[in-house]
């Protein structure tokens, strides 16, 4: 009788995930079947699940209607945001992590208190503060504005990452001859590359998906990443779904690749905490 209990209950929870997980896929697999129907099929009602012909041309129309311009922005936005917040945050978390002291927690409060930030809350000051600078309209609007938003984060996770390094590596580095820069560079970043390079690919992904700072801060068409790009297809009377769509899934592409490449690393690396 348990047994038979435990079973039927195992069933409902696999019920149960099932219909999670196609509630969650469901706009995933929209998305992906909108892209190759044609304009007329995208505004029919009922609406078609499955194109009646696979429309290729969506694509090749989306990638010749500028898309390589928004992506190469995109492209140049993420990897810089990428670097400056892993150089900056593997010198601060490493600090951090080797100052036995007191107030170190505070520090780490103000950078947790940044992370809970929204981006929202920041757009305004950083465009006033932007103006001054005369860096309105240039990629280093939202470069800087992406990395200080991505920056706290990183800090955060580096610093655990360094804690779980022991001291004493660097130790014997030392008596090797090794400085204490010299010993970060040539034993501790490479004892902690995992940890880095899954900060790394979070970084890149969070920059490729930006949306608030690039329209808040780039007027210029030729300098919008491709999450802005996806306007072009927006008119004011009629909009190209089935092309929006395709862009769509063109944009996500780089996403999935680093997530599938990293998923385990990526998973493992939040519940875990650290590294070793």
């Amino acid at each position: 009788m348990l047994k038979q209990f435990k079973n039927r209950k195992n069933l409902m929870l696999f019920i149960i995930a099932i219909v999670l997980l196609a509630i969650y896929l469901f706009p995933v697999f929209w998305v992906f079947s909108t892209s190759f129907k044609t304009l007329g099929e995208t505004m029919s009602w009922p609406p078609n699940l499955i194109p009646k012909q696979l429309r290729w041309e969506n694509y090749t129309e989306v990638l010749e209607a500028r898309a390589f311009m928004h992506l190469k922005n995109s492209l140049i936005i993420g990897v810089t945001v990428t670097f400056l917040t892993v150089f900056l945050a593997m010198l601060t978390g490493y600090a951090l992590s080797r100052i036995k002291k007191k107030w170190i927690q505070w520090i780490i409060l103000v950078f947790l208190v940044g992370q809970m930030l929204p981006q929202v809350l920041m757009v305004t000051p950083l465009f006033m503060i932007f103006d001054k600078m005369g860096l309105l309209n240039t990629y280093w609007a939202v470069i800087l504005g992406k990395t200080g938003i991505a920056l706290p984060l990183a800090v955060v996770f580096l610093r655990t990452t360094f804690l779980s390094i022991p001291e004493s590596l660097e130790e014997a580095a030392w008596i090797d001859g090794c400085s204490r820069i010299g010993a970060f560079f040539r034993v501790v970043m490479p004892v902690a590359k995992t940890g880095i390079l899954i900060i790394a690919a979070i970084t890149f992904m969070f920059a490729w998906g930006d949306f608030i700072y690039s329209i808040s801060f780039l007027s210029d068409m030729n300098m919008q990443p491709a999450t802005v790009g996806l306007y072009s297809f927006i008119g004011a009377n009629v909009t190209k779904w089935n092309k929006v769509m395709a862009f769509t899934n063109v944009i996500i592409l780089p996403v999935i690749i680093i997530f599938i490449t990293l998923q385990d690393k990526i998973i493992k690396g939040w519940t875990a905490g650290s590294f070793k």
